[in-house]
């Protein structure tokens, strides 16, 4: 793990050209409660990509009001409030562009590019038979907004989402939902049906009926790991 980005980096040096879409950072961030999340990031002034991408699909019509965009998805409505100064553009490439590509063989869509080294992003989504309307969603989401009174100056974020629940992030602090600390570390890196991995331990079990696979990263708790971005 300590050696993987400059491996990648190495044999694929095409993946760091700055217009590939970083689909992870190591300044990110995030907390979730059901339906909304707030990602925060604090990127370093010299770090080579000083942005952050949010990846949105040209068949949803996005409209802005207050500060926030939103789209109705037909079942559900959606809200983004992006944190920093953004920019839109606009993605096409073919399958001559070596990359992989939709059915139709071309990527259109959005870009929002946050250009911001203390970038943000809330989103919230609904279903929209929980909501009286498109537009009333909009309004009251509009309403709450977020509460950036304290980033990044105190590294706080907090909101109140649409079914009432208050939500609060602290950069490299607490994250509280209603005011009660979420216990992380009682969470294990792994948890699901077949796979269960203890956190700060780089070891993994894999389960299959009777069979039994065991990976051993060989990580050094002691020593900070290499941050690394999954590019494409």
């Amino acid at each position: 793990p300590q050696d993987a980005r400059r491996a990648i980096g190495g044999d694929k040096p095409y993946l760091q050209r700055p217009d590939r879409l970083f689909g992870a950072s190591p300044f990110e961030q995030m907390m979730q409660y059901e339906g909304t999340a707030v990602v925060l990031y604090r990127i370093p002034e010299e770090d080579e990509n000083p942005f952050v991408n949010v990846y949105l699909p040209t068949s949803v019509d996005w409209v802005a009001q207050g500060g926030w965009l939103f789209g109705n998805l037909g079942d559900f409505y959606v809200a983004l409030r992006p944190i920093g100064n953004y920019v839109w553009e606009r993605i096409r490439e073919s399958a001559n562009d070596n990359i992989m590509v939709s059915e139709g063989g071309l990527i259109d869509n959005w870009l929002l590019r946050i250009e911001d080294v203390n970038a943000g992003l809330v989103l919230e989504a609904v279903e929209a038979r929980d909501a009286d309307s498109f537009d009333a969603f909009c309004d009251r989401r509009v309403e709450l907004d977020v509460n950036l009174s304290n980033w990044p100056v105190n590294d706080r974020v907090r909101l109140e989402t649409l079914s009432g629940v208050k939500m609060e992030i602290v950069y490299d602090g607490a994250h509280k939902v209603n005011g009660e600390a979420i216990d992380y570390v009682a969470w294990p890196l792994y948890g699901a049906p077949g796979a269960e991995g203890e956190l700060n331990t780089g070891k993994v079990v894999f389960r299959h009926g009777e069979d039994e696979v065991h990976v051993d990263f060989e990580i050094d708790p002691n020593k900070p790991l290499m941050p690394m971005r999954v590019i494409g």
